[in-house]
């Protein structure tokens, strides 16, 4: 049986090779929801590129941003939850911890819903730990979701 760790790092690799190295985002978008439906595990990529903000807003610190949403639409799409994971660089090793947060059950929720959650916790770790601002970046730039 494949550890967890094995499973995102083959999913890393399918995603460098077979995702990043397009040059057409909507062919990367393609890819990726093939990947999506024949593993059920998704690196999700900064959103923008896929072209213009969306319309969608979230509150996030007392404040309004706009919020992509490729991933929560992929897995609505193919019917996948959501796991977060976050990576914390130990020292200076070339080691992370990995935390696991409750999985996000897509089930009965619209897009937006899913982004809500999303968001929530993201603001909720760096509530708890403002040193830890950038998960914001982090998890907006390069989430990962295992199912």
């Amino acid at each position: 049986m494949r550890s967890i760790l094995d499973v995102m790092l083959s999913s890393l690799k399918k995603y460098i090779t077979e995702v990043l190295d397009t040059s057409n985002p909507v062919n990367a978008l393609f890819k990726l929801d093939n990947l999506l439906k024949n593993s059920k595990n998704i690196l999700e990529f900064p959103e923008y590129t896929l072209g213009p903000k969306p319309k969608y807003r979230t509150k996030y610190l007392d404040n309004f941003f706009p919020v992509a949403y490729g991933l929560a639409a992929l897995a609505k799409r193919n019917n996948s939850n959501i796991q977060p994971v976050t990576f914390t660089r130990i020292d200076d090793f070339p080691h992370y911890e990995l935390r696991f947060y409750s999985k996000i059950n897509i089930k009965d929720m619209t897009v937006g819903q899913i982004n809500n959650n999303i968001h929530r916790l993201i603001n909720s770790i760096i509530v708890k730990t403002p040193e830890k601002w950038w998960y914001w970046y982090l998890f907006s730039k390069n989430r990962i979701s295992i199912n």
